[in-house]
């Protein structure tokens, strides 16, 4: 066992304690590749707690259904338009 899993285990008293056994469960059933998207998606989360304090969903003023969530659904997917126009173009497909 890891230690960062023995850390969620070792801690039942804490607050989070419901949500670490609740990712560790669903973890338990996916592939590497679907651990990998796991694991880049939870350190995006802990670099935002870090740069903006920890995520409070309830308290968050943040529209996340409305307009500013699509902003960014909008952002990422030119991103990755670019990203594949900058790939077709270094294989001479796109011009």
């Amino acid at each position: 066992m890891s230690a960062a899993v023995s850390i969620a285990i070792a801690h039942e008293a804490s607050p989070p304690y419901e949500a670490r056994v609740e990712l560790l469960e669903a973890a338990a059933d996916l592939g590497a590749d679907e651990l990998r998207v796991l694991a880049r998606i939870a350190r995006r989360l802990a670099m935002g707690a870090r740069q903006y304090g920890a995520l409070d969903v309830v308290r968050d003023a943040r529209d996340f259904d409305g307009k500013e969530a699509r902003e960014e659904i909008e952002d990422c997917l030119v991103y990755f338009a670019c990203a594949w126009l900058k790939r077709e173009a270094a294989k001479g497909g796109v011009q």
